[in-house]
């Protein structure tokens, strides 16, 4: 089961994010992409609004 994404959470990794970007960090984002629509397909719409700025600073298209 995924966990929750609350407003800190999602928090937490944007700034995990943006902290990697400048220290010119990679990360797995193949792994990351299949654990972020994971916790997207089991959250509800209140939940999903939580994510879209996560989804936004790692590129990801929530349109499709």
């Amino acid at each position: 089961m995924a966990p929750t994404p609350s407003a800190e959470r999602v928090a937490e990794a944007l700034a995990l994010i943006e902290g990697a970007r400048r220290l010119g960090l990679r990360y797995g984002h193949w792994a990351t992409q299949n654990q972020f629509f994971e916790l997207w397909r089991a959250s509800g719409p209140e939940a999903r609004g939580a994510l879209r700025p996560l989804a936004e600073a790692l590129g990801f298209n929530l349109a499709l």
